[in-house]
């Protein structure tokens, strides 16, 4: 089971009336056009967040009949249809929020979610890399553009990058922390894969892989009951989740450093 820290599917930002949602991205303002049909836009989307996607749906498109020159109403459509499993749709409406503002930064990036979720990684980076270019607010188009570099292009300087900036932009997050303590374990600087899997774990005390890599780095640099410890809570972690690869993962590295520290 593969978990994202950091894949914002919910986010409207842009350009006028203003709103507020929490992003796991960055908890970003929410921002778009001051539009006569604010009030229907904002139901859908307290809709989609409640799990009434249908709901949502019919609600959005009577706001789009009132104001159809809105690129973040066709946005927020492409969320919906994204949730309702439609993804030619949504596909449909990001290009053409993109179409009316080619510079608005939200559909790029949630378009790049979406195709990242699909398993379509080089256009997800293009998207994201759109989405940087257009200043997409907060860190999270780096954060998840570094899960791409790293887990599907195995471009470790490449995502190390991306985590960094992201950090030392504002966004520090579980995922951007998490991100980079694998860069710097595969680039085998243990101390600082240590320092960064234990702010992620500080920010989620149940993230079995911040504790399955840091485990590991400790017990690079020989600490190896502490290392140990870790890899234990990591495969507890894991069956809490019910992700039997992550579980039958952590024990195995346990059981065969246990073995070879014994």
């Amino acid at each position: 089971m593969k978990r994202k820290f950091c894949v914002t599917l919910l986010i409207i930002c842009g350009l006028g009336f203003q709103f507020f949602l929490i992003s796991s991205a960055g908890n970003d303002t929410i921002n778009i056009y001051d539009l006569n049909e604010q009030q229907t836009a904002i139901q859908a989307i307290n809709e989609l967040y409640s799990g009434n996607p249908e709901k949502a749906y019919i609600l959005i498109n009577e706001a789009i009949k009132v104001e159809p020159n809105a690129p973040q109403l066709y946005n927020t459509r492409a969320l919906v249809r994204g949730a309702l499993h439609d993804y030619y749709g949504a596909f449909d409406d990001y290009a053409h929020a993109i179409f009316l503002a080619t510079d608005y930064p939200t559909p790029y990036y949630n378009r790049a979610n979406l195709l990242r979720d699909l398993g379509q990684y080089q256009k997800a980076l293009s998207d994201y890399n759109a989405a940087i270019a257009f200043n997409f607010k907060g860190g999270g188009a780096y954060i998840n553009r570094g899960y791409v570099k790293l887990e599907q292009l195995q471009d470790i300087e490449g995502a190390f990058s991306d985590f960094d900036t992201a950090i030392k932009s504002g966004d520090e997050s579980e995922g951007a922390y998490y991100g980079r303590a694998v860069c710097n374990y595969h680039k085998g600087y243990y101390e600082k894969t240590i320092s960064d899997a234990t702010k992620a774990i500080l920010l989620n005390y149940k993230n079995p892989d911040a504790y399955l890599i840091r485990g590991q780095a400790k017990i690079k640099l020989k600490q190896i009951q502490s290392g140990l410890q870790d890899l234990q809570w990591a495969e507890q972690q894991y069956n809490q989740l019910l992700d039997t690869s992550g579980a039958k993962k952590a024990k195995d590295l346990y059981i065969y450093y246990s073995r070879k520290g014994s």
